[in-house]
């Protein structure tokens, strides 16, 4: 399964051994790899709730390219992942989770080849790490931009290890369709290919945001077209989501990478300033600058750029990168001339756990209630770091500890009340279609359309959004979906009408069938237009 640990080596630039490497051998590794692929596969059918509702919407957006390409060019659409996955959600759901699973698999078989190809002493510690963070699992059958953003930028991260520079900034170029926040990060590094005369590498970088903006300039006849969308953007969202504060991803990191992640991503920072030397700054910048950037768009004093509300997921990104920092800890503390010097680095690091970031949560929003399994996890993850540990040993230790706390953290999510409410009325729909599905359908909510399993156009007159305009303009006939927490929104309200403002013209809109939620938090209404 293995390689003996005396004939895998490092060598040094003047041939000598450098430190024994523990490497599965690459079949040993696929296998675990879609072993791991398969049981988040297995976990996808054990959690039939959604973490938030963007998924549903994604997934109706993959079919979107094939009918109206350009509304994938939004941000929220982002074009790079949607072209990803156009072709397979012409296969359905099931074929996309799997794909999902594939990707999160396989970016940790990509973080363990980085680690590997650095001469890490236990790289399987990169693909532990990774593929055992809480939020990680949690998402990684999920229909979000995250998990394939990251993937890319694992292989992009090993590609540049690998010294195949052109590959690996044709990848970062591509992130930047996907992730818009990478764009500073992208340039950094295209500034640097420049700077060592890498001019190929370099001017790749514009390569695939180049392509995104002749695309939308076509496409809208807009030649400020990527310029308008990130800064419109921006200003468009300015407001409409509440900052979490700056600290908000500081305070919710253990929640998002894992308390083993975060303790050993530390410690890699805290040896090389003890050892004062260099980190790699192609691995930890990227970590930094784009935590960094998600902290000041939930700055309250200070708001700059859009308020995304402090998704935990959008660190996912970065993941593969900390899983990488924290494998090679491991061998930086034992090269360490004092190792114990680190250990007031880790003691500051519990502290602030147990004061700061020891809230029970359902990983997306945190309680005031306190929590000891970050603190117990840290320590844990202290102790393995510190231990003598070698070889198989060390990794088993490592991945007993990172799958206890998947153990105690991770729950399968149910069905939310609006979700099974939304189901009910999109099955009523389905036996109505003899009724309405030749009039226009008017609604909003994206898990109306993801259980309907139809996109916008898959109808015979494609559905509109549920906006004063359309309301108005709608012909008799119009079936409206209106549900309580899309068609009327607060931040939205001078475009949107409210359920009473319908009902209470009988002569123009007529009640056809309800739907609410048992805990009477949420509701669908079908409502008929009757006359304009």
């Amino acid at each position: 399964m293995a390689t003996a640990p005396a004939s895998s080596v490092k060598l040094s630039d003047q041939g000598t051994i450098v430190s024994p490497l523990y490497q599965l051998q690459t079949k040993w590794l696929l296998a675990l790899t879609l072993l791991i692929a398969v049981l988040y596969y297995f976990y996808a059918g054990k959690s039939p709730g959604m973490y938030q509702q963007d998924e549903a919407g994604h997934y109706t957006s993959m079919l979107t390219i094939w009918h109206a390409p350009e509304k994938i060019l939004t941000n929220w659409a982002k074009p790079g992942y949607k072209v990803l996955y156009a072709i397979p959600a012409l296969f359905g759901k099931q074929f996309v989770i799997f794909l999902n699973c594939l990707l999160a698999a396989f970016t940790g078989f990509f973080a363990y080849k980085a680690a590997e190809k650095q001469g890490v002493e236990t790289p399987l510690l990169a693909f532990i790490l990774l593929v055992t963070q809480p939020l990680w699992v949690e998402l990684a059958f999920r229909n979000y931009s995250e998990i394939p953003s990251a993937f890319l930028l694992s292989l992009s991260y090993y590609f540049w290890v690998c010294d195949k520079k052109l590959v690996s900034a044709m990848l970062a170029s591509y992130i930047c369709t996907i992730r818009q926040e990478f764009l500073p990060i992208a340039g950094l590094l295209g500034l640097y290919l420049l700077w060592t005369k890498e001019w190929l590498a370099a001017f790749s970088m514009i390569l695939f945001p180049l392509g995104q903006h002749v695309w939308g300039w076509l496409s809208f006849n807009d030649p400020l077209f990527l310029y308008n969308q990130i800064f419109g953007q921006s200003a468009d969202l300015k407001d409409i989501y509440p900052r979490k504060g700056f600290d908000h991803y500081l305070k919710t990191s253990i929640v998002i990478f894992g308390a083993s992640a975060v303790t050993y991503l530390v410690a890699y920072m805290g040896i090389k300033a003890l050892g004062k030397k260099q980190p790699d700054w192609i691995l930890i910048t990227p970590i930094l600058l784009y935590t960094l950037i998600n902290c000041l768009f939930n700055w309250q004093s200070h708001p700059v750029g859009p308020s995304t509300g402090g998704n935990l997921r959008y660190l996912l990104f970065v993941s593969p990168l900390v899983a990488v920092a924290g494998a090679i800890a491991f061998d930086d503390l034992r090269k360490l001339a004092k190792p114990y010097q680190l250990i007031p680095v880790i003691v500051v690091l519990a502290l602030l756990v147990l004061a700061y970031m020891n809230h029970k949560h359902n990983y997306i929003e945190l309680t005031e209630e306190s929590d000891a399994k970050p603190l117990m996890g840290v320590v844990l993850a202290a102790i393995a770091l510190f231990l003598p540990l070698k070889g198989w040993t060390r990794v088993a230790t490592v991945a007993g500890i990172c799958a206890l706390f998947v153990l105690l953290t991770v729950r399968p999510k149910k069905m939310s009340e609006e979700d099974t409410t939304c189901k009910q009325a999109a099955a009523w729909y389905k036996e109505q279609a003899t009724t309405f599905d030749k009039k226009l359908l008017i609604v909003e909510h994206p898990m109306l359309y993801y259980y309907m399993e139809r996109s916008p156009y898959n109808f015979p007159i494609e559905p509109q959004t549920m906006t004063k305009a359309h309301i108005d303009s709608a012909p008799a006939g119009t079936l409206l979906l209106w549900d309580s927490h899309y068609s009327f929104r607060a931040k939205r309200s001078e475009n949107q009408y409210n359920y009473d403002y319908l009902l209470n013209q009988p002569d123009r809109f007529r009640l056809v069938q309800e739907f609410v939620a048992t805990d009477q938090t949420f509701g669908v209404f079908a409502i008929e237009k009757l006359r304009k």
